[in-house]
């Protein structure tokens, strides 16, 4: 158990951040600023000093200055909630073992506060056995016998540790690897001789490679990378398997280089694939409920969640996001299945109680989901599909921003496909009708990027729908 001590001026991430590290079984100490850490640096021996940047009156720099003056092995963990390059690399140049921008998740820092913890075990060890070195030459050639035989020992009981682990254990300097334990080579299926005489990176997924390499030099120059990531190597059976790494800048031989502890992730993996095979499952079924109901939109909820992703890919949203936005897409006229179904099908205009009724499913909609926990703000999302950036829309008539960009992008979608299709009461209109109203209403009802997203998807001829939409509703 390691006593760490984090300090920041706000009481509510001095209280998380020593929850989540508690849960390791550490002690925990706070301070609300620089002057109280300095009472409890020389009250008590520190392991390891979580801090702000930002403090009142003494920075969290000048801290770490102060920190390293009275004890150098004390590790230091930087954080900040306005995080630059510039701030990251002045930390890490000051001598901070880390850098972590605000929020910080649970994991990340248990990941850090583990692998500094470990850090400060080596510093300790290496600051005894070099006081004992400086006895071993005051005393007599005996003296010196018996305590080069006990640092033998101690360094035979730490290979015993490394040899042992749990997590692979390997030390990356240039391009090749300058230190394998026996975890390393389980996890590989890879000889430690072959191991140590081949470019590291043959060992990486080649569409990970990249990335992995990024890091991996810009840790080594002193940048901030994240603490903990996952990447995919190919074993010695040719096999992809997944590994969490955590990588901590050393001197090995008086060179730059990375220590790294590695977890195989790759059940882990595969079980959040499965689960997330299943939400979507899920999510589909839900959306069927609602074509059932009304054969006149079967189809509809489909081909929306197809353009709304074709715009959200277009606008440069990152794979997650857009995930959210199909699974939104798939979901999002749930809430007609509280609508009687002679109102949905119904041949003529709907009279004002009957739109009344219509208006009302995003609000239903909202009311089913918002209770099921989703990956993205599915509820809200679904909710706000057919409000409009001019205040226009239902049910709240947000405006602009006060609208989520997910649904934004799922109200150009929702018009065009309905436009273009058959509905009870009309004929298709087409998609050049659909997107003629799209272009007339850019910058007033619809999101003006959105909007230009969509128009240039059909244009240019990267989207369309397929023929079975365009006969049926």
């Amino acid at each position: 158990m390691a006593r760490i001590l984090v300090v920041d001026d706000e009481k509510s991430i001095r209280n998380t951040l020593s929850e989540f590290i508690m849960e390791e079984g550490h002690e925990v100490l706070t301070a609300e600023d620089a002057e109280q850490a300095f009472r409890f640096l020389g009250e008590n021996r520190l392991d390891v000093v979580v801090t702000d940047i930002i403090l009142p009156r003494i920075t969290g720099v000048d801290l770490l200055n102060r920190i390293h003056e009275v004890e150098p092995s004390v590790q230091v963990i930087m954080i900040t909630g306005e995080p630059t390059v510039d701030t990251a690399a002045a930390a890490v140049r000051t001598g901070a073992f880390d850098y972590l921008s605000k929020p910080i998740s649970r994991d990340e820092i248990k990941a850090v506060i583990a692998s500094a913890v470990r850090v400060k075990e080596l510093a300790d060890e290496r600051e005894r056995l070099e006081a004992e070195n400086l006895r071993y030459r005051e005393h007599l050639e005996e003296e010196v016998a018996k305590k080069t035989e006990a640092l033998r020992e101690s360094e035979e009981k730490y290979r015993r540790v490394v040899e042992n682990a749990d997590e692979a254990v390997f030390i990356a300097q240039g391009s090749v690897l300058r230190f394998v334990n026996p975890k390393t080579c389980e996890v590989t299926g890879y000889s430690a001789e072959r191991l140590l005489s081949i470019p590291f990176v043959d060992l990486i997924h080649p569409e990970d490679r990249e990335m992995v390499l990024d890091r991996y030099k810009r840790r080594l120059a002193g940048h901030d990378v994240p603490s903990v990531y996952e990447f995919r190597i190919i074993d010695a059976r040719g096999e992809t398997k997944w590994i969490e790494i955590r990588p901590v800048l050393i001197e090995w031989e008086d060179s730059p280089a990375s220590l790294n502890l590695a977890s195989d992730v790759t059940k882990r993996k595969q079980a959040e694939a499965a689960l997330h095979a299943a939400l979507q499952g899920t999510i589909e079924a839900i959306g069927l409920t609602t074509e059932t109901r009304d054969p006149y939109t079967a189809g509809h909820q489909r081909r929306v969640t197809e353009l709304a992703g074709a715009i959200a890919a277009e606008l440069g949203l990152e794979t997650e996001r857009i995930e959210g936005i199909r699974a939104a897409g798939l979901m999002h006229d749930i809430g007609k299945m509280a609508i009687p179904a002679e109102i949905l099908s119904k041949p003529s205009a709907l009279n004002d109680m009957e739109m009344v009724l219509i208006q009302s499913h995003p609000r239903v909609a909202y009311d089913i989901l918002k209770a099921i926990s989703f990956p993205w703000p599915l509820a809200q999302i679904v909710l706000q599909h057919h409000e409009r950036i001019d205040g226009s829309g239902y049910p709240e008539g947000l405006r602009n921003d006060e609208i989520l960009l997910e649904a934004r992008i799922l109200a150009v979608a929702d018009t065009v496909e309905a436009m273009a299709s058959h509905r009870p009461y009309r004929a298709a209109l087409g998609i050049d009708v659909a997107l003629e109203e799209i272009e007339a209403k850019m910058g007033a009802c619809y999101d003006p990027d959105v909007a230009e997203a969509c128009l240039m998807l059909f244009r240019e001829g990267r989207f369309a729908f397929d023929d079975a939409a365009s006969r049926s509703g």
